[in-house]
This record gives C-alpha cells, sequence and structure tokens, in this order.
C-alpha cells in the first residue's frame, strides 16, 4: 500500500508530530508513505527517515480559498512521482483537497480530525460520534 500524508504545512506542532510518528510506525511496517504539503522546519526529519517530501502551495486556513484547486492540480503530478493508494488528510483544507480529488480519481482519502476551532462543531461531534459500550 502507498499512502500520501497531506497537511498544510510540516512546521512544529501536534499535527506535524502525529503524522511524523504515523509515517515512521507505517513505514517500519512496510507501508510505502510520502508526505506533501507546503514545507516547513520539521520537513528533514522524514528525509531522514526516507519518506519522500513532496511540495504543495496549499498554506491557507480557508476551505474555500483557490490554492486548493491549486492543489489538487498538484496531486495529478504527485501521482505520477508517487502512485499513492489513499491520501490521509489531516487539517480541514487538506480534507477539502483530498475530497476534490478522490471525486475526480476516486482515490479513497482518510480525513482525520485533530481537533475542533468552534465550539458547536464539538456539539455536533458528540452526537455523530456517540460511542456505544465499552471502547477499551
Amino acid at each position: 500500500m502507498r499512502v500520501l500524508q497531506l497537511l498544510t504545512h510540516l512546521d512544529i506542532g501536534g499535527i506535524t508530530t502525529y503524522t511524523y510518528t504515523l509515517s515512521r510506525y507505517l513505514k517500519r511496517e512496510g507501508v510505502s508513505v510520502a508526505v506533501a504539503s507546503s514545507g516547513g522546519s520539521r520537513q528533514d526529519d522524514f528525509l531522514r527517515l526516507n519518506i519522500p517530501v513532496f511540495k504543495l502551495n496549499i498554506r491557507t486556513k480557508s476551505e474555500i480559498s483557490f490554492k486548493i484547486l491549486l492543489a489538487v492540480a498538484e496531486l495529478f503530478s504527485i501521482r505520477k512521482r508517487f502512485p499513492f493508494d489513499i491520501i490521509h488528510a489531516h487539517t480541514r483544507v487538506t480534507h477539502v483537497t483530498a475530497h476534490l480529488f478522490s471525486f475526480l480519481t476516486g482515490v479513497p482519502y482518510i480525513a482525520n480530525f485533530h481537533g475542533f476551532y468552534q465550539k458547536h462543531y464539538r456539539r455536533w461531534g458528540r452526537r455523530m460520534l456517540k460511542a456505544q459500550g465499552d471502547l477499551a
């Protein structure tokens, strides 16, 4: 399996650390992993693990930014160099990007929600993702 981790940036922070840890584990388990983002201070950490890092101009916080359409086009080019089977998107912006790319190509994606930005999202999530029974 080939997984493309999709992030807006690779600067110091929780999402980047999570992605680094997950990518390191997946690689150790024999999964091919690559990262696409606008780059950042932790990019070399991924490269030291021999995880390819692709430049993607997607540094924005707006889910309706024109950069998303440009990023979708760039994903076609990235897929020629790293023919990924699935996209793992880590931010709201990359969720939209992955969804559009999936709609156009049929490539599945996983949308990872690392947190919530507005209180009403949290209330919605509790109703939507209600646990039933023991989880652990």
